[in-house]
């Protein structure tokens, strides 16, 4: 990880309410007094040396370690006239171009943007390893969201609420946290959905997926909203799918109440669909295995058919 933190830290509500531009910072020890920032109030936790530390015209800062740079508090998406945000590769701070690696805790915190891609696309070789905890929390005008992995990174806390300010993986949290405005959600380079990804989001309804091979266990648990799961935006198809996992759609309420499974399909597992209100199921005759208890408490069943 290019960013450790380190003991210091300070609560504060920054002033004036727009933000004033700064050159690089020198070596030494760093104080509040190096950042002139904005009008709102956070944890804002710098380490290290301030030299690794750069602001660009609009005051947004920047830690940068050799050629990379990541994202440490983006401040010009405040302004409510600034509803998305657009990252660089490359980037040129203060003379120096910088390639953009990862983005920090609290990097977007209480932003006002509405829509959000972290991913390669329309963008060349765009590759963020990693995303800070509680990256984007209370960013609650956020409507959509593209990703290339859900949560910090594709080995560890891979659920996306931890980018809300979830550090508990559970769904109640994450019902908290994630803001009711988040509709959709594109991840683009994960073929499995990890365990408890997208656990927890009552409200989003749409999500993309155009890998999609395996749901992990609680994946969607608690969807409640989710009406969409494809890979491609349309409808509720997950004819590709190999493994769906247990609990992967517990209480998804919203599902289409007819289901098929596709000819790939090889295993369901306990309570995948619980409590939903699926009234017809589909499954082809070729599928491994399916739990006794897939669809327990769906007391909306009728009919589940071979085929």
């Amino acid at each position: 990880s290019i960013f450790q933190f380190v003991s210091f830290a300070a609560s504060l509500t920054f002033w004036p309410p727009f933000p004033i531009a700064r050159e690089s910072l020198s070596s030494g020890t760093i104080t509040l007094a190096d950042f002139v920032i904005s009008s709102i109030s956070t944890e804002i936790t710098f380490a290290g040396d301030k030299k690794n530390y750069v602001v660009d015209e609009f005051s947004n800062v920047y830690y940068v370690s050799g050629s990379n740079y990541a994202i440490h508090t983006y401040l010009i998406s405040n302004s409510s006239t600034n509803v998305n945000i657009e990252l660089s590769y490359n980037k040129a701070i203060n003379g120096t171009n910088y390639v953009l690696t990862e983005i920090l805790p609290y990097a977007f915190y209480k932003t006002k943007m509405t829509e959000v891609d972290l991913t390669a696309a329309g963008q060349a070789a765009l590759n963020i390893s990693k995303v800070g905890f509680a990256a984007f929390k209370d960013a609650n005008n956020l409507t959509a969201m593209t990703v290339d992995f859900v949560g910090e990174s594709t080995s560890s806390n891979t659920y996306l609420s931890y980018l809300f300010g979830n550090n508990s993986g559970t769904a109640l949290a994450a019902t908290s946290m994630v803001p009711s405005s988040l509709k959709t959600i594109t991840v683009l380079e994960q073929g499995t959905v990890p365990t408890d990804a997208f656990k927890g989001l009552s409200n989003v309804e749409k999500i993309i997926i155009p890998g999609l091979v395996v749901i992990g266990e609680n994946a969607f648990f608690g969807c409640t909203s989710l009406s969409s799961l494809s890979t491609n935006g349309v409808g509720f198809n997950i004819s590709g799918v190999t493994h769906i996992n247990a609990n992967a759609f517990n209480g998804c309420k919203n599902l289409p109440t007819q289901m098929i499974f596709g000819e790939n399909l090889q295993e369901v597992g306990s309570k995948a669909f619980a409590l939903t209100n699926i009234t017809y199921v589909y499954i082809p005759r070729t599928i491994s295995q399916i739990a006794s208890d897939t669809f327990d408490g769906t007391t909306t069943l009728k009919e589940a058919r071979l085929y």
